[in-house]
């Protein structure tokens, strides 16, 4: 309707200089493009400045993104760099002697998971929620956060493959709570598994980056979020999805670029808090 109601007021002076069959393809013609600019866009990929331009602000360095953004302070940060760094060791090594069903480019990159370690310990979540799992690699990190955190937090995780989570050990699997969703009806399994979890602290999206598919993940997942709820995205620049999910919702999105992807960051119910110093040190 917006489109014609735009075209209405061009319709008489265009008849009188073109005549009516001429302008009646000439809007024919507006309508498909516009209709065809809408679909190429479900399966376009967008440009880095076309990101950027949609983004709030845009980091390549996760240590200032937690700090300017996140109001983690240096020293905080150089603790949590100095955790995870122990912790990639160990993630290293079961990469070494672990059969991967999975290729290890899909993980997210240092910088990324960096960034989820550290946000995990900062806002000391009670619910996490991770879409993809893949070999376990932000798992991983996710779950070694929470064991260090003095509140009791749990991961919840979804995918639609029995062989996820090689790089996880059996102990750690405590506090982590994987759900299988129907491959003939996975929309309908997450929407009743999202409604039996608590208000979720933080999202992680990295699984299937199409745009339907994200998008509706989006969607389902923002109503359910906590007050001060956040929504990671890696792999931003595969689709539109993230990009139209805040115009919709009038939003701007944190960016990190660890190259070659982009790590999405949203807050849509305002900011998080910062980590505090007894959490740091717990």
């Amino acid at each position: 309707m917006g489109l014609l109601t735009g075209l209405t007021g061009q319709v008489g002076e265009s008849i009188r200089d073109w005549g009516v069959r001429d302008t009646f393809e000439r809007v024919l013609c507006k309508i498909a493009m516009k209709t065809l600019s809408r679909g190429f866009r479900k399966t376009d990929m967008p440009s880095f400045q076309t990101l950027c331009a949609a983004a709030q602000v845009v980091y390549d360095n996760p240590e200032q993104l937690l700090r300017a953004h996140f109001g983690v302070a240096a020293a905080e940060i150089s603790i949590l760099r100095q955790e995870y760094d122990e912790q990639s060791a160990e993630l290293s090594r079961r990469y070494a002697d672990r059969r991967l069903d999975y290729p290890r480019p899909w993980a997210v990159g240092s910088g990324s998971a960096f960034t989820l370690y550290a946000l995990v310990r900062t806002m000391s979540p009670k619910t996490v929620l991770e879409t993809g799992v893949a070999n376990g690699h932000s798992s991983f990190f996710i779950l070694q956060a929470l064991s260090r955190n003095s509140s009791a937090g749990t991961l919840h995780s979804v995918d639609i493959s029995t062989n996820v989570g090689t790089l996880i050990e059996p102990a750690e699997r405590a506090r982590w709570d994987l759900r299988l969703l129907s491959r003939s009806a996975p929309k309908k399994d997450f929407v009743s598994y999202l409604d039996a979890m608590p208000a979720i602290d933080i999202m992680i999206h990295d699984s299937d980056h199409t745009y339907r598919w994200m998008d509706f993940e989006l969607e389902t997942v923002l109503p359910r979020l906590s007050a001060s709820g956040l929504i990671v995205c890696d792999d931003t620049d595969l689709s539109f999805a993230l990009i139209d999910f805040c115009q919709r919702h009038l939003l701007k999105p944190v960016l990190l670029v660890d190259a070659p992807k982009v790590l999405g960051l949203l807050e849509p119910h305002g900011g998080t808090s910062a980590m505090s110093p007894e959490s740091v040190t717990s």
